[in-house]
C-alpha cells in the first residue's frame, strides 16, 4: 500500500525499514488509509468523468489555484490553469496517513498547505 515512511521522511533518523517508527507508519496506514484510495477521486471520476492528467480548469476569467505539500521536502506545490486535474485535487484534499499521498510528476503530495 503505497511507499513506507523512509520514503517519506528520507534522510530522518530512526525512519528507516525495520525501525518501530516504520512499523507505526505501515500499521497506520493498514488500519485507517482505504484500500482502493481515496474516495474523493472516486467520486469525482463518477460523477464529473474526470480522469486523472486532464486539465480540469479552462476558464479563463476565473483564478483557481489548488495547493498540496510535497511529503518529502514540505513545500507547497500551487496549481492553476492547465495544471488544475484530478491528481492535483485529490491530493490538496489528502489527509496525511488517513489517505495514501498522491503522486504527482514523480513525487509524493499531501494535503498541508
Amino acid at each position: 500500500m503505497g511507499r513506507g515512511l523512509a520514503w517519506h521522511c528520507a534522510g530522518v533518523a530512526g525512519a528507516g525499514p525495520g525501525s518501530s517508527l516504520q512499523a507505526a507508519w505501515d500499521a497506520a496506514q493498514t488500519w485507517f488509509a482505504p484500500v482502493d484510495g481515496n474516495p474523493l477521486r472516486t467520486v469525482l471520476q463518477d460523477t464529473g468523468g474526470l480522469r486523472p492528467r486532464a486539465p480540469l480548469h479552462r476558464d479563463a476569467t476565473l483564478h483557481l489555484f489548488i495547493g498540496a505539500t510535497n511529503v518529502r521536502s514540505g513545500k507547497l506545490r500551487i496549481s492553476r490553469g492547465a495544471q488544475i486535474n484530478l491528481d492535483a485535487v485529490v491530493a490538496s484534499a489528502c489527509l496525511p496517513v488517513l489517505f495514501p499521498a498522491v503522486e504527482i510528476d514523480g513525487e509524493s503530495y499531501w494535503d498541508g498547505g
